[in-house]
């Protein structure tokens, strides 16, 4: 099975437990929404490939439904700087794993780590430092990989090289949920740490302000109201 498969399963799981709630609801994605794409991904990757041009071949679950997600959150973005920053990462991202795979050997025996997870992870990695925020982290990680494909299928179309590119296949699947997955956990678990600590230090100052100051001077002005009613 592959792992693509096995990591949907696993967040449709998380959103039946509404334990990925909080992340959806950032993403702009409710339960209902999240659990019919991910179907769709899942139906829509046993659809035969649908070949758009004679050295490229799409597959619905794998890049179509991931496209359209994409530009979902796309569209629920909170302002026109985070639009920026998807678009900026899907770019660098898409670039970066291009170049990646002109170094890394095809064969996965002769490297430590697959080519395809290391894809997955570099996008992953700079779809977050570039996105910074959940959703263009997300948008950033699953179209880079996208973008990737197109690089080298317009490489393929300049240089006259043979072989169909297969956009959406099992392989090309698993990267786009890996990088995306990796991209939103990563803004999830260091910018909630982040803003854990600041909201804290904030909090705490605030506390010492509103507890120290203001009722040292209600105390003082209560004795003086006292002692004036004595005299």
């Amino acid at each position: 099975m592959p792992l693509s498969y096995i990591i949907l399963m696993i967040i449709a799981v998380l959103i039946l437990f509404g334990i990925a709630h909080r992340v959806l609801d950032r993403l702009g994605l409710t339960d209902t929404v999240a659990l019919v794409f991910i179907i769709a991904i899942l139906a829509g990757s046993f659809i035969p490939d649908i070949r758009v041009h004679p050295l490229l071949s799409i597959n619905i679950g794998g890049a179509v439904i991931p496209f359209i997600l994409s530009g979902y959150v796309f569209f629920h973005a909170d302002s026109s700087a985070e639009r920026i920053r998807s678009i900026l990462g899907a770019i660098i991202s898409g670039i970066a794993v291009f170049a990646l795979g002109i170094y890394l050997p095809d064969e996965p025996a002769s490297v430590i780590v697959e080519p395809l997870y290391a894809y997955a992870v570099a996008c992953g990695l700079i779809s977050y430092m570039i996105g910074r925020s959940r959703k263009a982290a997300f948008i950033s990680g699953a179209m880079g990989i996208i973008i990737s494909d197109i690089i080298q299928w317009v490489v393929n179309i300049i240089n006259n090289i043979p072989g169909t590119i297969r956009m959406g296949g099992a392989g090309f699947m698993d990267a786009v949920i890996i990088s995306s997955v990796i991209a939103v956990l990563l803004v999830e678990v260091i910018g909630e740490t982040r803003e854990k600590l600041q909201g804290g230090t904030s909090q705490n100052k605030s506390q010492e302000t509103s507890f120290s100051g203001p009722a040292r001077v209600n105390v003082r002005g209560g004795n003086r109201n006292v002692n004036k009613g004595k005299r």
